[in-house]
């Protein structure tokens, strides 16, 4: 996009969707657990697409400024077994998102620009790193031009030593994902709560209020969410908004070192804090 290859981009089209059983206990299918696939992979497809809407105009990102979208509901559970979803940026560009937990589709990136297009492929997550190859279609060839992308470093490795990292030296934020340069967090989560609603309207008095019931959005005093309390190697505590669990059974929030019938599944981090998710 830098170069110019592709021209002006116009549209964005990126998926993150997969099938997998209906299980009503589990955390995919529960709304309790924060189930289905617009809050387990559907920040993806989102985050991607303001990030390539940013990069045109030299931005780390940018927000979109209408969201219309829709979705299929487990008539049991309520949550979404697959949605879509368009975005529209100030900056002319369109991008149209899909995601799912009961439904496989392409799960690939296409971003058109008027001299070219380039298609992503998925192969998986590269967890452990390997070789990613794009292919760049030109109008009038035939054969695609090849883009391979090599990579040896393990993703969720990056992730841990910039965290270890930000922990030694005391710093509150990870640099690489520190909020003001990557505040697009927010961004993506208000993406996600308006997407499926066809009919949005601007915000009102600042709050962000393309919620259902039409009311700011904040966590309600009877939500049946998960919330654990982080105690840090100090013995701090920290409200944590995060899933208590990632398995049918959801565990009671303890504090660092408790032991209980759970204790064996929770998983811990060095240091003496322990989180529930």
């Amino acid at each position: 996009m830098r170069s110019g290859v592709l021209g002006t981009v116009g549209v964005v089209q990126a998926t993150f969707s997969f099938s997998s059983n209906y299980a009503p206990g589990h955390r995919l299918w529960a709304n309790e657990f924060a189930g289905g696939g617009i809050l387990d992979v559907g920040g993806y497809p989102v985050s991607l697409a303001r990030l390539i809407a940013g990069a045109i105009d030299g931005q780390p990102f940018f927000d979109p400024v209408q969201v219309t979208g829709t979705a299929r509901l487990h008539p049991e559970t309520g949550v979404d077994v697959y949605a879509a979803a368009t975005l529209k940026f100030a900056n002319g560009v369109v991008a149209q998102v899909a995601t799912g937990i009961g439904l496989t589709q392409d799960n690939s990136v296409r971003i058109y620009g008027d001299k070219a297009w380039l298609h992503v492929r998925s192969r998986g997550s590269r967890r452990e790193g390997g070789a990613t190859t794009m292919f760049l279609h030109r109008p009038g060839s035939s054969v695609p031009v090849e883009i391979v992308v090599e990579n040896d470093a393990w993703l969720y490795g990056l992730e841990a030593d910039a965290f270890a990292a930000a922990l030694a030296s005391g710093a509150r934020e990870v640099p690489q994902m520190a909020h003001c340069r990557h505040a697009g967090q927010h961004g993506r989560a208000r993406c996600m709560a308006s997407g499926c609603r066809s009919d949005l309207r601007e915000r009102a008095a600042g709050e962000f209020r393309h919620t259902h019931a039409r009311r700011p959005l904040a966590r309600r005093t009877d939500a049946a969410m998960r919330y654990v309390t982080i105690s840090d190697s100090r013995g701090r505590c920290h409200n944590s908004s995060w899933v208590a669990t990632t398995s049918a059974r959801c565990h009671t929030p303890r504090r660092c070192g408790t032991t209980g019938s759970n204790a064996a599944e929770t998983p811990s981090i060095r240091r003496g804090c322990m989180a529930e998710v």
